[in-house]
């Protein structure tokens, strides 16, 4: 966040936010000299989603991670990517089988969306979740930065459960 005018003179409503453009502005609980909060904005340039499929896998499962990052400004990025691709959490094993699409999207128009699709294969049983960071520079110059995690993938053997029950009547051992 930045501060844009200190003190909130009766601008803002405490605890209240207000979109205009691309900029989010609020205030930061009741601080400032007045008690009424101080001031801030926070430009939404990039979002992004993640996406992993399927949330449940066996060993030697493929695994497609989809990041999808969307220009919510009125104005072109250029040179959108993720920040050191895909990154790893969790107890499992998976490793990099590859990726499909592109690896950087030279001009995102407003409202557009790309997709950065990488492909993984569960190599060990646990959970995973998969997180990205995503960037494009603003006609500016200015670099407009987003981050993003996937619901977690659990790497499982498929099993059936069967239940046998016994006779109440047999008490033989």
């Amino acid at each position: 966040p930045t501060d844009v005018g200190g003190d909130n003179a009766g601008g803002f409503q405490p605890n209240k936010l207000i979109l205009a453009g691309k900029t989010l502005y609020g205030t930061a609980g009741w601080g400032g000299s007045n008690g009424e909060g101080t001031v801030f904005s926070v430009a939404l340039g990039l979002s992004a989603t993640i996406s992993a499929s399927p949330t449940r896998a066996q060993i030697g499962d493929s695994i497609e991670v989809v990041v999808s990052v969307h220009n919510a400004i009125d104005e072109v990025l250029r040179s959108v990517r993720l920040d050191g691709g895909v990154a790893l959490s969790g107890a499992s094993g998976v490793a990099p089988a590859g990726f499909r699409g592109p690896t950087m999207v030279p001009s995102l128009a407003p409202g557009a969306s790309a997709n950065f699709t990488h492909l993984y294969k569960a190599t060990n049983y646990g959970a995973v979740t998969f997180t990205a960071r995503a960037d494009g520079m603003e006609p500016d110059g200015a670099v407009t930065r987003t981050a993003a995690a996937s619901a977690t993938v659990t790497i499982a053997p498929k099993a059936d459960l069967m239940v046998k029950s016994a006779d109440s009547g047999d008490t033989a051992f």
